[in-house]
């Protein structure tokens, strides 16, 4: 008896040879005339089948690994699939040449708009990478939640191999092949999922005590990114009166959280993590954002946060119409590296809106330095992770450390 797949590669293989069998039956029907009621050429197992089996082996193998393990077999489980895209799935160039060489040939012999149509047409489905056609049959023909939560597991895999292969380094002339072809399946996987999470689809859900289930509650503790939970009493705090959660759900996903941010409702704008506790009141005026977490890497770039801050905004101003200020308290991701780039640039070339002399000559006397040197001393302080701990040089740095973050936003 013939052994069915196993691997996922196994079920990637059948799947793709599937989608050609049906694609030239396609084919060989439209020339012949043959009914679509003919099933004596279909294949014993069905696509639905074939789908939900790659996505079930796929899902059950471990994630790629951001570094090489010595145990690790890269002819089994997710790294085997992901190669097999890259390198058997993308597109056909020599189909891609055909049509536009037909295109080019056919164009002074077409005088209808509906043969240009056709034509173009042709150079556009040439041109589409083959697994973006293994990827809408796995959103069709799998079960939905699977198929999609399998997709946004696929990117993360990608991001993560790529960021592995830039790491390692090698020059070699298949691996700069390889880190080309895994940046065009992520960018193709990002804007197909960019489709499946459009706003209008999403569901807001505030996370409480009270309406959401301990499994949700359980996720938004674990995957905290910001401010990780110090207790369950930090956690009640969190999601208590004088707090708000939200979070975006998607309708095939509705037990996954996918993005979620922290809120909390004050009297006044705060200074610092530590006024929020404080400023906490019944009767808020202000509106402090001081955690935002994407929980799925295969996500990253999708516009999620943006929209879920918006549709916040929304739901507080209708439950809170005396709120009248809305700000944050979240990092400023990479301003150090900006403000290296900017005051230590290779060009040299100083911007004085960003500091003037007058500001120079302040930094210069709370650091200990000259004005001419003060822009390196600060980056070099900046680069402490600790260096904030000196209250009083943080005190002192602030309106220097505003501007610049003004200018960075």
């Amino acid at each position: 008896a013939k052994s069915l797949p196993t691997t996922a590669l196994d079920h990637l293989l059948e799947l793709a040879v599937k989608i050609d069998q049906n694609e030239e039956r396609a084919r060989t029907r439209l020339l012949a005339h043959e009914s679509r009621s003919d099933k004596s050429a279909i294949e014993e197992r069905p696509m639905k089948n074939i789908a939900s089996d790659f996505c079930r082996s796929y899902l059950d193998s471990d994630p790629i690994a951001s570094v090489i393990k010595s145990e690790a077999n890269p002819s089994a489980g997710r790294e085997a699939a992901v190669l097999h895209l890259v390198r058997e799935c993308g597109v056909d160039y020599s189909s891609l040449d055909h049509a536009i060489g037909m295109y080019h040939e056919g164009r002074e012999d077409m005088p209808s708009q509906r043969q240009k149509l056709i034509a173009t047409t042709a150079v556009h489905k040439a041109s589409e990478a083959k697994y973006i056609r293994v990827f809408n049959h796995i959103l069709s023909d799998s079960r939905r939640d699977m198929g999609l939560f399998c997709l946004i597991q696929l990117r993360s895999d990608v991001r993560t191999y790529s960021r592995r292969i830039e790491q390692e380094g090698s020059g070699t002339f298949e691996d700069v092949l390889k880190k080309h072809r895994l940046r065009q399946l992520d960018n193709d996987l990002k804007a197909l999922l960019s489709t499946l999470f459009l706003q209008p689809m999403l569901e807001l859900r505030r996370i409480s005590y009270e309406s959401t289930p301990a499994s949700i509650i359980e996720k938004v503790a674990r995957k905290e990114a910001v401010h990780p939970l110090q207790s369950l009493e930090d956690l009640r705090t969190r999601l208590g009166p004088d707090r708000r959660c939200f979070a975006f759900f998607h309708p095939s996903l509705p037990n996954e959280p996918l993005v979620f941010v922290h809120v909390g409702l004050l009297s006044q704008v705060p200074e610092s993590m530590g006024d929020i506790e404080g400023l906490s009141t019944s009767e808020p005026k202000v509106a402090t954002f001081y955690s935002i977490t994407n929980t799925q890497p295969g996500l990253s770039g999708v516009d999620l946060g943006n929209f879920l801050i918006k549709r916040v905004v929304e739901e507080l101003q209708r439950d809170f119409p005396e709120i009248s200020t809305f700000c944050t308290l979240s990092p400023i991701p990479r301003l150090v590296k900006w403000v290296e780039h900017k005051l230590l640039g290779k060009d040299k070339f100083f911007d004085a809106s960003l500091l003037n002399e007058s500001d120079l000559e302040n930094l210069a006397n709370i650091l200990g330095c000259s004005a001419e040197s003060a822009p390196a001393v600060l980056v070099r302080l900046l680069k402490d992770p600790a260096w904030f701990e000196d209250e009083a040089v943080a005190a002192a740095l602030k309106p220097c450390l505003t501007k610049l973050a003004s200018h960075y936003l």
